[in-house]
């Protein structure tokens, strides 16, 4: 066999490198990142001195979640070429993630001075000021983004979130749709059926498709019902863990189907968490009556006797200090166990613990901590213990949406930068009337926090 180039030949070297740098670059724009990292790699060594050749290999590594290695590619880009403004706001994006603000900042606004109105560099400056929670700012940097670039969807993701954060519904949940071109969300999910879109219902049924994580699928479950009540079949597709909790929700109009299971006729398909851009929802219009989720009465009865209910056995409180650790914000949503210890040893309280997943400790974390989470078999046998606390303090995870689906007590910890749904600079939730909320006053002050809920929780009447 002849081979295409000869090693011994600098023409048919340089050649091959040429060739190796182009299919790097074609997979890089297929979105094929990490096939990309073996020609681009090969053809960089070949070419050190090649700045455009390590920044493709730097946005190849970055995408393919090689932190480490793009970091150290852009800084050599910005070696050899200083006004490169792709490595700028490469490596901007890169220290923003590691949570330098400040370094973060000056390398995208260079980004920007040598390539005004460059929308990456605009989409991640807006990231970063939402991150330090100047929405206004954020919303205006993605707005002129967007106008160069108007089908750029990671921009209006990241205006989504802002808009939402700062009560604005209806443009939040119009941008919101940009969600099916992320690659964390995935394609939307197809069923050969027509999109509803608000159209009359009477004697039609619509399927709601579950999204994203439980958390999700427990809050905006409240819209089947509200769906059904314009006389159509709602049928609610959930994920099987949810099966059994949601069955509380069946009733006139709404039936619930478990993902994998036959589906009854349907005629009209849509993503629950469209619901509200459909409807064309604002802040004032969320169906906040509560609960909309009930516990099953022999398991609540069952879990009052296992815990002991109200007179002297003092105040039930559940404990959840850590979400699913593969959640992007999870590293500031949780916390260690051990900063709740402020909690153990009130007069009149009593803790239980409702972690579950890799957060769960095998020694109690906590003095007088009592584990209830290895009998949480299910959603539904988590609502029953909820129902039998007086009080569940959770940071932002599933137990949390569920206690306020259930409408009992419940006190979320949030991060100084919360997710959108919990708003900013209030106490109460527009989703949950039964839920207080605790922010950091900063980031990473979850011992702020902790000292709050110690001080409600010694007032008298705690929950």
């Amino acid at each position: 066999m002849i081979p295409l180039f000869d090693p011994l030949d600098p023409a048919d070297a340089q050649q091959r490198q040429v060739s190796l740098a182009a299919v790097g670059r074609a997979m890089l724009r297929r979105g094929e990142a990490t096939a990309a990292l073996a020609p681009l790699g090969v053809a960089a060594a070949a070419c050190p001195g090649d700045p455009a050749l390590l920044l493709d290999l730097a946005v190849a590594q970055h995408l393919a979640g090689d932190l480490v290695g793009a970091m150290a590619r852009y800084r050599e880009v910005l070696a050899l070429a200083p006004g490169d403004a792709g490595a700028c706001n490469g490596l901007g994006a890169l220290l923003l993630r590691q949570g330098d603000l400040s370094g973060a900042e000056a390398l995208l606004r260079r980004a920007l001075t040598l390539d005004p109105g460059m929308p990456e560099a605009l989409n991640n400056l807006a990231r970063l000021a939402s991150w330090d929670l100047r929405l206004g700012e954020a919303i205006r940097l993605l707005d002129a983004a967007l106008a160069s670039r108007p089908n750029f969807s990671a921009a209006r993701w990241t205006r989504a979130m802002a808009r939402l954060q700062a009560g604005d519904m209806p443009g939040g949940w119009d941008d919101f749709e940009a969600r099916w071109s992320l690659s964390e969300v995935g394609p939307r999910p197809t069923i050969p059926r027509p999109i509803w879109d608000g159209r009359p219902l009477t004697g039609r049924s619509l399927l709601l498709q579950p999204e994203q994580g439980l958390g999700d699928t427990l809050q905006f479950a409240r819209y089947a019902p509200l769906l059904a009540a314009r006389g159509g079949q709602v049928v609610l597709g959930v994920q099987p863990a949810l099966k059994r909790l949601m069955r509380s929700l069946e009733g006139p109009g709404v039936t619930v189907v478990a993902c994998g299971e036959v589906l009854p006729p349907i005629d009209y398909t849509l993503p629950l968490l469209s619901v509200p851009r459909v409807l064309r929802q604002g802040l004032g219009d969320i169906p906040a009556a509560t609960p909309y989720l009930g516990a099953e009465p022999a398991a609540v009865a069952r879990w009052r006797r296992r815990i002991g209910h109200g007179g002297k056995a003092g105040l039930a409180v559940g404990l959840v200090w850590a979400g699913n650790p593969r959640h992007s914000n999870d590293a500031n949503r949780s916390l260690a166990p051990a900063r709740l210890a402020p909690l153990a040893g009130i007069p009149g309280v009593r803790l239980f613990s409702l972690q579950c997943g890799p957060g769960r400790c095998v020694a109690p974390p906590l003095p007088g901590l009592v584990d209830i989470a290895e009998n949480l078999e299910d959603f539904a046998e988590t609502a029953a213990a909820l129902t039998a606390l007086d009080l569940l303090i959770s940071v932002d995870t599933a137990p949390l949406h569920l206690a306020g689906a259930l409408g009992r007590p419940a006190w979320a910890l949030l991060p100084a930068v919360p997710d959108w749904r919990w708003l900013l600079g209030r106490a109460d939730s527009p989703w949950y009337p039964s839920l207080r909320l605790f922010r950091q006053p900063k980031p990473g002050d979850w011992e702020a926090v902790v000292a709050e809920v110690v001080v409600a929780l010694r007032r008298p009447g705690g929950a």
